[in-house]
């Protein structure tokens, strides 16, 4: 009860520094971006304002298999159950990355102009023919080299579980030809559940675990392979998930 009643008081006392955190974090994200685009410069304002949040709420990111990343471009698709799952998979790294986010935050103001700068895609969950037109027009972007964080259940789970996934990242990576990697963020949920604002209520300290799986390629994969590659990646991504155990948590 002592815990719970602390964790009341540090959430009250630090949402506001986190309001402020985010918004000095989104003009100087749309300073950078008028002087110029560069994109590891906005990588690494957006690795900060992660890494921050995460110190004002006391929550600590344990990082493995950063090695898979490399320094080629990939589709990464982490399974999606907190708004925490974006700001823990910045802190864990600091190779340049843009997530795909709902279209409705391009709204705020201030934050969704900054998003829309860095190069975060827009997503119409409802709308699966604007998807896959936003995925192909970013297609020229990976073949610059550069990665996009997807989620591939489309929306956050209300569970710590993984969910069923849609097809449309799936069809991008094969239409890019470009490697899928994929993520697992286990803990967020427990940090910042959905349905709720009130962040890190349940222990002083929290623990997210990141763990980057390796690569799996699609060069030589067509539009038919997409279910075949769907299922890999799921089954992948669901074993590593019941394997990892978080420090604070339940296995």
């Amino acid at each position: 009860m002592l815990i719970r009643l602390l964790c009341f008081f540090r959430y009250i006392l630090m949402a506001p520094v986190a309001i402020i955190w985010t918004i000095l974090c989104s003009w100087a994200t749309a300073l950078s971006c008028a002087i110029s685009v560069h994109r590891l410069r906005e990588q690494k304002i957006l690795h900060w304002w992660s890494k921050v949040l995460m110190l004002i709420f006391n929550v600590h990111v344990v990082v493995t298999g950063e090695e898979n990343l490399g320094d080629e471009g990939a589709i990464l698709l982490f399974n999606h159950a907190s708004l925490f799952d974006i700001t823990a998979i910045f802190t864990a790294t600091q190779k340049v990355a843009r997530f795909g986010a709902k279209v409705e935050l391009f709204k705020v103001p201030i934050f969704g102009s900054a998003m829309r700068r860095v190069g975060i895609l827009p997503i119409a969950r409802n709308d699966r023919e604007k998807v896959i037109q936003v995925y192909h027009e970013a297609r020229e972007r990976t073949l610059n080299g550069e990665s996009f964080v997807l989620a591939p259940e489309g929306t956050r789970m209300d569970k710590p579980q993984i969910g069923p996934f849609k097809s449309g990242p799936f069809i991008f990576a094969i239409n890019a030809q470009i490697p899928v990697l994929p993520v697992i963020v286990k803990g967020a949920c427990e940090v910042l559940p959905k349905h709720t604002l009130f962040i890190n209520m349940h222990q002083w300290r929290s623990y997210i675990h990141v763990c980057f799986l390796p690569r799996i390629e699609t060069v030589g994969l067509t539009f038919e392979d997409r279910d075949d590659l769907k299922g890999r990646v799921r089954k992948m991504m669901v074993e590593a998930f019941e394997n990892i155990q978080v420090k604070g948590l339940k296995k």
